[in-house]
């Protein structure tokens, strides 16, 4: 097959789950478009729907990827949504005790005000998955900006498990594809002992960054059953948020009556998988050179909790710092040459590793 003939090379986009330490990952992402804009003297700064075939997220990872895959907003648009629902969900508890800290209505409302005010959903009802007329693959690439998005949840009834919501058909049995944005938004937020689960017809939904902190394996996966196998890969990005305090679900509690106490010890020992995930990775990519990157502000900001939308600001301070470090920024120098695409790497005769690879 000839380089006019080859199919583009693949770019995935994995976010760790966190709380409002999820702010970081939209600084870096925003370093990576504007070296992307300097390294190809673009006129305007790259938005992340159209460099990423794949956006994967959990936690409030996965609210940036609903954010910045399935709605299109561009990396600033997202960091002033995201400040604005932190300060206004986060900025008072609940006076009443009851399942949760915060108001769940709090945060539905903040979801489906984002979701009128831009025109590429201006529904609140609008729809998590992208519609396909014909059942062209083509057309959803159109609707969709090429981009297709999934966020990670678990069910209260069945914590072991992880499972994809998804703006795409996967013709999974347990599928939701009624599912609209703003519920998926409170699905993937739906933190046990900061918000209720959410209620879909019979089955309640929280966050799959329990056990599924760094989605990064789920991403590949999905991208197995999305794309051609012998489709080469260009760039997988998984960016974390810091390395939280551990996890402390109290007992006994609400909570405790939906998940059994053997779950909830598993799920505390998962709390830390997210480096365990990115050193698998290192391996799998080991001998591929500029195809897999982490980054993630790591330690600096390990006592920011979930819920201190207030440290908002030191948290991206902070990650300003990290992106300044020598090899950081090297990193991020290589990662916005392989996501965008460089000229002389994708022309080159040297085989690209694929999906089949790994």
């Amino acid at each position: 097959m000839s380089n006019e003939d080859s199919p583009k090379p693949l770019r995935l986009l994995s976010l760790d789950g966190s709380g409002i330490t999820a702010i970081s990952q939209l600084i870096i992402l925003k370093s990576l478009t504007l070296s992307i804009q300097q390294q190809h003297a673009l006129a305007e700064t790259p938005q992340p729907h159209e460099l990423f075939d794949l956006i994967g997220g959990s936690g409030h990872g996965g609210l940036l990827a609903l954010l910045l895959g399935r709605l299109r907003l561009s990396v600033d648009e997202a960091i002033t949504e995201y400040r604005q629902l932190v300060q206004r969900v986060f900025s008072r508890r609940k006076h009443r005790g009851g399942n949760g800290q915060y108001s769940a209505r709090k945060m539905e409302a903040a979801i489906r005000e984002i979701v009128a005010r831009y025109p590429h959903a201006r529904d609140p009802e609008t729809k998590l998955l992208v519609e396909i007329e014909g059942g062209a693959e083509e057309a959803a690439d159109e609707v969709a900006g090429g981009c297709k998005v999934f966020v990670c949840v678990r069910s209260a009834e069945a914590m072991e498990y992880a499972r994809a919501l998804c703006s795409y058909r996967t013709y999974r049995a347990g599928d939701y594809p009624d599912l609209t944005v703003w519920q998926a938004g409170r699905a993937v937020t739906a933190y046990p002992g900061l918000f209720k689960p959410l209620a879909v017809d019979i089955e309640e939904f929280v966050d799959g960054s329990l056990g599924t902190k760094n989605p990064c394996r789920m991403v590949l996966n999905e991208a197995r059953r999305l794309f051609d196998g012998r489709r080469p890969l260009g760039c997988v990005l998984s960016l974390g948020a810091g390395r939280p305090p551990p996890v402390q679900l109290a007992r006994p509690g609400v909570f405790q009556r939906l998940l059994p106490t053997r779950i909830v010890s598993v799920v505390e020992a998962l709390s830390f998988e997210a480096e365990a995930v990115a050193q698998d990775m290192e391996g799998r990519f080991e001998g591929s050179a500029d195809v897999y990157f982490r980054l993630n502000v790591g330690e600096r900001v390990a006592d920011v909790g979930m819920a201190d939308w207030e440290r908002s600001s030191e948290v991206e301070s902070k990650t300003i710092d990290y992106l300044a470090a020598f090899e950081v920024e090297s990193t991020v120098l290589r990662a916005a040459a392989a996501v965008y695409g460089d000229a002389k790497r994708e022309n080159t005769n040297e085989k690209q590793m694929t999906l089949f690879d790994l």
